[in-house]
């Protein structure tokens, strides 16, 4: 994809979420600043 945050961001998710036991602190951080910096945001 065009826009980094996503793209990075998409791959970064997939790991947290991979694992047995999710880390929901780390995924909101991750979710808002991919928000934040995306280009559709």
């Amino acid at each position: 994809g065009q826009c980094t945050p996503c793209r990075v961001g998409c791959e970064k998710m997939l790991k947290l979420i991979d694992k047995p036991q999710w880390d929901a602190d780390l995924i909101d951080e991750l979710s808002q600043a991919m928000r934040d910096a995306s280009i559709c945001g």
